[in-house]
């Protein structure tokens, strides 16, 4: 009875042994570096990039990925173009400017198949249709390749603020204009 329990130790022994990964193929070979530069902090959007970090599929594939959070001015385009970055996300329009401006960059995929840009507005703006934004000051980036296409196909002229992502002036200004509209003085 013995020999058969320690028999069957060595052979569980062998069987676990024998199952175990081999991860001397990863840990020997160097990983080859690459800097991915995000357009924008940590937000879902950017889940699939980490899901990956974390799950190890980038050392699988024999690469160290070097995830860089975004924000304003994170010059995803520019730090492609100078390989400080290999890889980036950023605005397709964006991408399709400087391509076509002579930038050494190329776009390999799309996260959205339709750009999710957006003007807002208060509700109770009077502005209605694109012409309305005509004489007006915006709050954009001032390169958003959009800009221009809105300028050209509706024949508009309005000046830009560049955009500081803060939500708090943009509530600010709604809260600045209706004490504007409902002081006494300036409703007769």
């Amino acid at each position: 009875m013995r020999s058969k329990s320690l028999l069957f130790l060595v052979l569980l022994s062998l069987a676990i042994v024998g199952c175990k990964k081999n991860e001397s193929t990863t840990s020997t070979k160097a990983l080859y570096p690459i800097t991915l530069q995000l357009d924008w902090v940590a937000e879902p959007e950017h889940g699939a990039f980490y899901t990956a970090d974390a799950l190890g599929y980038y050392a699988q594939e024999g690469l160290k990925v070097t995830i860089v959070q975004g924000g304003p001015n994170a010059y995803v385009l520019t730090k492609v173009a100078t390989n400080q970055a290999q890889l980036g996300q950023e605005d397709s329009g964006d991408i399709l400017t400087a391509i076509q401006s002579g930038a050494p960059i190329l776009c390999v995929g799309s996260i959205f198949q339709h750009d999710p840009s957006a003007l807002m507005v208060h509700d109770t703006s009077p502005i209605t249709t694109w012409a309305d934004f005509n004489g007006k000051t915006i709050m954009s980036n001032p390169s958003w390749a959009f800009l221009p296409f809105l300028r050209k196909k509706y024949g508009l002229e309005f000046k830009v603020l560049p955009m500081d992502f803060n939500l708090g002036r943009f509530a600010a200004i709604k809260i600045l204009f209706n004490k504007l509209t409902s002081h006494p003085s300036l409703t007769t």
